[in-house]
């Protein structure tokens, strides 16, 4: 289709059928930030006489309602074996467009079998646009999570997560509250996530082309094992499924091996460790289990991604059993440093631990300043309260909500009262009043 304006055309549209849920619009709209100064073709809601109005999926401002339309045996199977994380059809209402045909499964790993073990069906979900239609997409996204909160009174550490990161500079999925229907009945108030897919690269990527992991079990140490890419067994390639050769990721192993951060995003990476770090989050590359993170390959240099933060502030402390309020800034690892080379490379050196320590003042004196976190912790509570309220699924109730806003439930801390410790021993470390570093063998070791 041409765009005329005054009989002279403006631009070239062209879409799928697919791309536009039914009551939308397509069309241009301008863009003046992120990817820079221009136009670009997106979802809009018209408005005649005035600039025509993009739809997102994600507005942080506002707890949607998102409906989930399945039959009662593809239900049925779904909670009978949830580990499987098998697909089944489904249908799904959203912001007032309705696909059907979409796909749904269980997710997580720990927190799928805890659940599954328990007397609770509240699971995170996996929502796959095109699985049955291809190319299908949903206000432009092909796949999004539904996160439950699983230890996580708060609701809310995902969230600070993934702002601080977004406010570093790093490129993280975008996020929002919304009340779950199954079945036209309330199921409970999730965290839906943008999917970090081809969707996601184009959006944050100047070249979308290139191997997107996301490593959970061998290989994820990025430890150097061979120059077979079958011995790296658990890095599950996410792009390129079909023609990539994993050259650029042998190579980014072996150049770690000799100690080289030339094949890393060191900028990059010492923006994700700084929000990390600062979140005593070992639930990542740098603890015990080396997972929930991705890593993005341009042109043989490889970015870290973040994914999956419910238990940051400190919540996940496998095999610490010192204070993880206090890790090391310079020295967060779970064991030796050198079997994590991805930061031992890049914290090696005294140049790049200065740009993440500022980094690190950035955080304590700005977003992390306790009145200013203190302030934003609210503003959260009160927009969800009364969803959190009305929860039939929550795993804690409204009072252990309330509670955790400030101080420990169980063993998950405050978060006020997590920030107030954490902040004050980082500026600690960083004035050198206490030791930033052991001896080589990580914090918990």
């Amino acid at each position: 289709m041409s765009l005329l304006k005054d009989d002279e055309t403006v631009d070239y549209l062209s879409w799928d059928a697919s791309d536009v849920p039914e009551g939308y619009s397509f069309g241009l709209n301008l863009n003046e930030t992120g990817s820079g100064y221009g136009w670009e073709q997106d979802t809009l809601e018209p408005s005649q006489g005035a600039d025509n109005i993009a739809v997102v999926a994600f507005d942080s401002s506002v707890v949607r309602d998102l409906y989930i339309n399945i039959t009662t045996d593809n239900w049925q199977s779904i909670l009978s074996d949830p580990e499987a994380e098998e697909y089944h059809e489904t249908a799904i209402t959203f912001n007032g467009a309705t696909l059907d045909s979409v796909a749904i499964r269980t997710k997580g790993g720990s927190s799928l079998r805890s659940v599954a073990q328990s007397t609770s069906d509240r699971y995170s979900f996996k929502i796959d646009i095109n699985e049955y239609v291809d190319g299908q997409k949903f206000f432009g996204l092909k796949k999004f999570t539904l996160q439950n909160s699983f230890n996580d009174p708060s609701y809310m550490r995902e969230v600070f997560a993934y702002d601080l990161l977004k406010e570093m500079g790093v490129a993280t999925p975008q996020h929002a509250f919304v009340n779950v229907y199954i079945n036209d009945e309330l199921f409970g108030l999730y965290l839906m996530v943008e999917a970090i897919d081809g969707e996601f690269l184009e959006n944050n990527f100047s070249n979308a082309n290139g191997d997107l992991y996301k490593p959970d079990g061998v290989g994820s140490d990025l430890v150097w094992l061979s120059s077979n890419i079958e011995s790296y067994s658990d890095i599950n390639l996410q792009t390129n499924e079909d023609t990539t050769d994993n050259g650029a990721f042998l190579n980014f192993v072996a150049e770690l091996d000799s100690g080289s951060t030339d094949v890393i995003d060191v900028d990059g990476l010492l923006r994700y460790m700084s929000v990390s770090v600062a979140l005593s989050n070992l639930d990542s590359y740098h603890g015990a289990l080396a997972h929930n993170y991705y890593i993005y390959e341009q042109d043989d240099v490889f970015s870290l991604l973040p994914w999956d933060f419910n238990e940051s502030f400190g919540s996940f402390n496998m095999g610490c059993r010192t204070d993880i309020r206090e890790l090391y800034i310079d020295e967060p690892t779970d064991g030796p440093m050198s079997e994590k080379p991805l930061i031992n490379n890049v914290f090696s050196q005294q140049a790049n631990l200065d740009v993440y320590h500022g980094y690190l003042w950035q955080l304590i004196e700005g977003p992390l300043e306790p009145t200013t976190f203190a302030n934003r912790v609210e503003e959260i509570a009160d927009l969800i309260r009364p969803h959190v309220e009305n929860d039939p699924t929550a795993f804690y109730s409204a009072s252990q909500f309330e509670q955790n806003l400030n101080s420990t439930v169980s063993r998950f801390y405050g978060l006020t009262s997590f920030i107030n410790y954490r902040v004050a021993n980082i500026r600690q470390q960083l004035e050198g009043d206490i030791p930033s570093s052991g001896t080589g063998r990580g914090f918990c070791g």
